[in-house]
């Protein structure tokens, strides 16, 4: 095996041959320089080959999002649609913390202050006070920030948002200890994936 390992030039001309896309040559290259490590042999070539893919690879994908990207005036439009949705949907609230005025809560935090993302929302609490509270995600309704205590990041502290929407603090109100989102039987979401699909419908 060793000895079949000094070839490495000849195993990268090979690779090169057969395989001709990017992302393809990059895997099967990275494939075989497992087997260097497992060995405990040495390969600068190999090493200095995966990483010149690496960095094709990367202005591959970049200018593939360029292209993807949506022009603003489709960005626009989505914008224009969920704030006609947030319009009806405060029609027609009723007096009650239900999963209507939850998701009318969520909506317009993200067109205010950002979309968070599910995780950070699914177990959030709405509270008065921070006491006992630093491992959870939460609305401070008395001092108007959203804490968000466990997010991708947290190594870095907090993440903190002032609320001043008046409104949105109204409709709150109506939440305070209890969870910003529940399902229809009033009991958390098990996974992110469950609060999406019901955000998307």
């Amino acid at each position: 095996m060793i000895d079949l390992l000094d070839k490495e030039k000849e195993i990268i001309e090979y690779l090169e041959k057969e395989y001709k896309t990017t992302s393809t040559l990059k895997n099967k290259l990275c494939g075989i320089y497992k087997c260097y490590t497992l060995l405990n042999v040495e390969s600068k070539l190999l090493k200095d080959k995966i990483e010149s893919y690496n960095i094709t690879q990367a202005i591959i994908e970049d200018k593939k999002n360029q292209e993807e990207k949506e022009p603003i005036e489709e960005a626009d439009k989505i914008l224009d649609y969920f704030k006609n949705e947030l319009k009806q949907m405060g029609k027609n609230l009723n007096n009650k913390w239900d999963t209507q005025r939850q998701l009318y809560c969520v909506l317009k935090i993200y067109l205010n202050y950002g979309v968070l993302r599910p995780s950070e929302l699914i177990d959030m609490k709405i509270t008065t006070t921070d006491e006992g509270n630093e491992n959870i995600n939460y609305i401070n309704y008395d001092t108007k920030m959203i804490v968000i205590n466990k997010h991708k990041n947290d190594r870095n502290g907090p993440k903190r948002i002032e609320i001043k929407d008046r409104y949105l603090m109204e409709q709150l109100h109506k939440g305070i200890d209890k969870y910003l989102i529940c399902n229809s039987k009033n009991e958390l979401y098990n996974d992110t994936s469950a609060f999406t699909k019901l955000f998307s419908k």
